[in-house]
């Protein structure tokens, strides 16, 4: 029993020596189809709507970078990634000062998944989850600039880590032996519970920090390594 045990564990040692791993990073832009911020928006314009400029909008567009380490052997694949996006919004009041409610969210990706040769391309697709710390910040910015946390009713910053799904899809296309053009596209399910999830409020009505939603990214994979076929 003891030396199938070591065979194995050299088998799978010398598969591993023999894989490909992969390095990816580049930008990202985000798009959160999510509701969770119409009632607060409506609500906040409706009760400043006195002493507003422009109403405020919704976050839902966000930029950042993404960057993952994978494995590969055979067509299957398994990644460890890492996403940090922010994206924000503001209401503007008639002294030139904005009410900015602003997001960062930065998650660990595991994927598990497979790829397919196509030419001079790799097409991916594969599953996994993602863990998300999320901060949410709300101040005024101030006509010279200034960033206030302590002016007017909605105040402070809000922090809140939770689990959610990941699901994605893209293409390597090759530019030389190891390196390849990454155009990826992925979508997040982060559901932040307003029952439990601090927010922002704006009478009965709050904003917590959900993401569902997708990022497109772009960048370049590098292959180390010959992958076993």
């Amino acid at each position: 029993m003891k030396k199938k045990f070591l065979f194995l564990l050299m088998v799978l040692f010398t598969g591993a020596l023999s894989a490909q791993f992969t390095i990816t990073a580049g930008a990202a832009l985000t798009y959160n189809h999510s509701s969770f911020f119409n009632a607060f928006r409506d609500a906040y314009n409706t009760a400043n709507a006195a002493n507003l400029s422009n109403p405020m909008g919704k976050p839902v567009f966000g930029y950042g970078y993404h960057t993952d380490l994978g494995f590969r052997i055979y067509n299957m694949q398994s990644t460890l990634g890492y996403s940090s996006f922010s994206a924000k919004t503001h209401a503007t009041f008639q002294n030139g000062a904005k009410r900015v409610i602003a997001y960062d969210y930065s998650a660990l990706i595991i994927n598990i998944g497979g790829f397919v040769d196509a030419g001079e391309s790799q097409i991916y697709f594969d599953v996994g989850m993602l863990m998300c710390g999320v901060d949410q910040y709300s101040y005024v910015l101030l006509p010279n600039k200034e960033r206030s946390y302590t002016t007017g009713s909605i105040i402070g910053v809000n922090h809140w880590l939770n689990v959610g799904m990941n699901f994605r899809t893209g293409i390597d296309y090759s530019l030389g032996e190891f390196v390849a053009l990454r155009a990826g596209l992925a979508y997040h399910f982060l559901n932040n519970d307003k029952e439990f999830a601090p927010g922002v409020s704006q009478g009965a009505t709050r904003a917590t920090l959900t993401f569902k939603g997708f990022e497109l990214n772009t960048g370049l994979t590098i292959s180390l390594g010959e992958r076993i076929d």
